[in-house]
């Protein structure tokens, strides 16, 4: 292929890189004040997308607000306006005969006490020391998770192929897979549950969110079952129909609890052919 064409294409495929480190290293956003309050700075660290553009917020309540009702504060972003109708614009500071802002609440009906003056400390939200533990240990629960996952379905794949071909290797891997997959789920299940303690969803999402947690919940009793069936079947045709029953009902509750958690990231038009 000639240079020439193979520099143009490097150059278009690291423009985006290039910019993005530009505007880094300049300290500069999409949107330079937080769209919820105004006379607050966005940071850096707090953003949503929505349509596809990044949107800073200046703290954890801003951008729960967001959430809620994000069209009702898209007017003034220069995400979505055209070409130079809005440049970014640093804060105004707040009038001086109005209450301190409080990033605990914004726009409530109750009234701010004067004494309380604007803290990101506080305003964010600092939780107790088991708080913060259970927050900090509930960001593994991606990490684990997927061990389980992976061994509970290989576990119901390997006993449909014993059955299939009368193989006992099959049968001892589809046991073998299922106890370990049962361990992971009993990990895997408590660290989702202190994740969802800490998340922030909203609107239909909370519903998703509460279909995950308990039907994850369910699919790790359900593989503990599963397993100490699975120790205990021996000659006994009673306890091998149980154990591939409950083998079966904890990879269809694996498949489903992925399926909201997967939800839960990319939204529940994922799979919409409206949205493609």
């Amino acid at each position: 292929m000639n240079t020439r064409i193979i520099i143009i294409i490097a150059c278009l495929l690291l423009a985006p890189a290039v910019r993005s480190m530009a505007n880094d290293s300049a300290g500069g956003l999409p949107n330079a004040i937080c769209p919820v309050d105004p006379t607050e700075a966005a940071e850096p660290d707090i953003f949503v997308t929505y349509e596809g553009q990044t949107i800073h917020l200046c703290c954890n309540r801003c951008r729960k607000k967001f959430l809620a009702d994000p069209t009702a504060y898209l007017d003034g972003l220069p995400q979505f306006a055209p070409d130079g109708a809005h440049a970014p614009v640093k804060p105004e500071p707040a009038a001086t005969s109005a209450a301190p802002h409080d990033h605990g609440d914004h726009g409530d009906d109750a009234a701010e006490p004067a004494a309380v003056e604007h803290d990101h400390a506080t305003g964010h939200g600092k939780a107790n020391g088991v708080a913060r533990l259970a927050k900090f240990l509930g960001k593994f629960h991606p990490l684990v998770v997927h061990f389980p996952i992976a061994l509970i379905l290989t576990a119901a794949l390997a006993e449909a192929l014993s059955i299939w071909t009368k193989r006992p290797f099959f049968e001892q891997a589809a046991r073998f897979a299922i106890i370990l997959g049962a361990l992971g789920a009993l990990a895997a299940a408590p660290l989702g549950w202190m994740a969802a303690g800490a998340a922030n969803y909203l609107g239909e999402l909370t519903r998703v969110l509460l279909l995950h947690r308990w039907i994850g919940v369910s699919a790790a009793g359900v593989s503990v079952i599963a397993a100490a069936l699975a120790l205990c079947t021996g000659n006994k045709p009673r306890l091998t129909s149980a154990y591939r029953i409950a083998l079966l009902v904890s990879a269809v509750l694996v498949g489903l609890a992925g399926h909201f958690g997967a939800t839960l990231i990319y939204g529940t038009d994922y799979f919409a052919w409206s949205a493609l």
